[in-house]
């Protein structure tokens, strides 16, 4: 249940909305159970008049009535504008505490998840957990306050027609739901691991439909894909079984505690503690009660998949995981240093990968080597996204396994071997590196990596909307933008990972001599493929 906890407690800046949207739902089903017993006593109360001679009072049940069903239908619309408001802005925070947590996983741990694994549980898994707050605490919160007042409003009559209401009530109401719940439970992973797994089959089909035909096993796959998806049509019809089984067998409790009440009512109205009009509206009231009740075992059985759903998305939650106690101050401009630091990246690697150097504060380091032989794994390391599994690495003689991973960000500024663009203007991909950043830096970043001219050919300058993956940008003008964003971060160290790559030779060499020029004190760590023969580095390491 510790899940579950946590998505109470990112639904806490919510609650304002959630109180609102329980107390319509509350509201809107009294107003229906209302209208109904208001109906059966007018009704009935108009007939005995009618058979008596007698006059009644017509206007105010009647405006009773009236305004209880446009309560009802006003209430139940604007119950919906305020639940799925709700839900929408829940959903939001969910979805932005889920992508913060996964970008500080470590890459390694999240290598290990399949595409579609991971695609599941930041997209079917959170869109699973928009019936938390709809299906499951507005109906659980206001099923329990609507059936307590409809039973508190049965006592101005007679215990003995209290009792089998409530009766009726904890068996329709509690009993049966907690019984569905229990029989849903070992279902409720099944339910999204079938899913995943159809996913997973599908995607590898289609990836692999050529090796399949040549090697004639396409048969065979499309078979397996088959069984799965009967094992997950027959998890998904199990479930539907005991929803179908529990809603008609609420449905038979309803019925018998109505007979029930007719009978005791009937006592009581030969007694004369009843009029006729009056028994007519008990014992619907009676019948109309479970109204109240009727979401209450769907919600319960809701409640298994958005435990599984919850568990998924928070398989690794940072804000459980022990952190260790921030330095007092911050690294500021650091010595780095990697002594005898290896990683392999599975145990079939014969050769790991080798780190050993010492780079003072504001030095430069040219590390070179073939393609494939590691080099951009020094980033995954130095950043934490990959375990140091022998050796150690340390800024200003402090190890970075006692840093926090706010510390890191604040003190390396990359520009990628891939640089990602993101959906929006040419100033809101460079100010990822730096928000606060004037017009002045930017101008000065763009002026050092060569993309003036480019900014002058863009209809709107900085505001141009460049396109998801920089559709509209040549390859080596992705790079250099990289770059510049890296540029623009006014961090302690500049790490660049093959920044001249499909740069033409001029282009690549003022850029760099620019950077080596204006570094302003700032260690340079630059990982390359191609000779660099016009730069004066402090040091050079080979990889081989």
């Amino acid at each position: 249940m510790k899940q579950l906890i946590y998505l109470f407690q990112l639904f806490r800046p919510f609650w304002g909305w959630a109180l609102l949207g329980v107390l319509l739902s509350m509201a809107t089903m009294l107003a229906n159970i209302a209208l109904l017993a208001t109906s059966a006593w007018f009704i009935t109360a108009m007939g005995v008049a009618g058979l008596a001679g007698a006059s009644i009072n017509y206007f105010t049940p009647a405006a009773i009535i009236r305004g209880c069903a446009i309560f009802r239908t006003v209430g139940r619309y604007v119950e919906r504008l305020v639940t799925h408001e709700a839900t929408f802005r829940f959903l939001g925070a969910l979805r932005l505490r889920t992508f913060k947590n996964y970008t500080q996983i470590p890459l390694e741990q999240v290598e290990r998840l399949h595409s579609t694994d991971l695609t599941s549980r930041v997209q079917y898994d959170i869109e699973s957990l928009q019936g938390f707050y709809v299906r499951v605490l507005v109906p659980l919160c206001a099923s329990f306050f609507t059936a307590l007042i409809c039973v508190l409003y049965l006592l101005k009559y007679d215990i003995t027609i209290v009792l089998p209401v409530v009766s009726g009530l904890v068996i329709a109401g509690a009993l049966l739901p907690v019984l569905a719940f229990r029989a849903v439970l070992k279902n409720a992973n099944d339910i999204f691991v079938s899913a995943e797994t159809l996913k997973k089959k599908s995607i590898d089909l289609l990836d692999g439909l050529g090796e399949l035909m040549v090697y004639n096993n396409l048969a065979k796959a499309q078979q397996d894909f088959r069984d799965h998806s009967a094992d997950r049509l027959k998890i998904l019809k199990s479930v539907e079984t005991v929803g179908l089984l529990t809603k008609n067998a609420i449905w038979l409790i309803s019925q018998l505690t109505f007979i029930a009440t007719v009978l005791l009512a009937a006592d009581l109205l030969q007694a004369r503690q009843l009029t006729q009009a009056d028994f007519v509206m008990v014992s619907m009231f009676a019948l109309a009660c479970f109204e109240s009740i009727a979401q209450v075992a769907p919600a319960l059985m809701q409640i298994p998949q958005n435990k599984a759903a919850a568990e998924r998305i928070f398989f690794v939650n940072p804000d459980t995981q022990n952190q260790t106690e921030e330095p007092e101050q911050n690294p500021g401009y650091p010595d780095l240093a990697l002594k005898q630091v290896e990683y392999r990246f599975n145990d079939f690697q014969i050769y790991p990968v080798k780190f050993d150097f010492e780079l003072p504060a504001g030095q430069t380091l040219l590390i070179k080597g073939p393609s494939g032989i590691g080099k951009s794994t020094l980033i995954d390391l130095l950043v934490g996204d990959r375990f140091v599994q022998k050796g150690e690495i340390s800024l200003n003689g402090q190890t970075i396994k006692n840093m926090t991973e706010q510390q890191l960000v604040a003190t390396f500024s990359i520009s990628p071997q891939h640089t990602h663009i993101f959906s929006g203007s040419f100033l809101n991909n460079l100010n990822l590196g730096c928000d606060t950043c004037n017009l002045d830096d930017v101008n000065e970043v763009l002026e050092m990596c060569q993309l003036k001219s480019l900014l002058e050919s863009l209809p709107d300058r900085l505001s141009t909307y460049i396109g998801e993956q920089g559709y509209n940008l040549s390859g080596g003008q992705i790079r250099r933008l990289g770059v510049a964003r890296a540029l623009l971060k006014k961090a302690p160290v500049l790490i660049l990972d093959e920044p001249t790559e499909g740069l033409d030779y001029e282009t690549g060499k003022y850029m760099m001599e620019q950077i080596m020029a204006k570094r302003n004190g700032r260690s340079l760590i630059v990982i390359s493929h191609q000779d660099m023969d016009y730069l004066t580095f402090d040091q050079i390491k080979m990889l081989n």
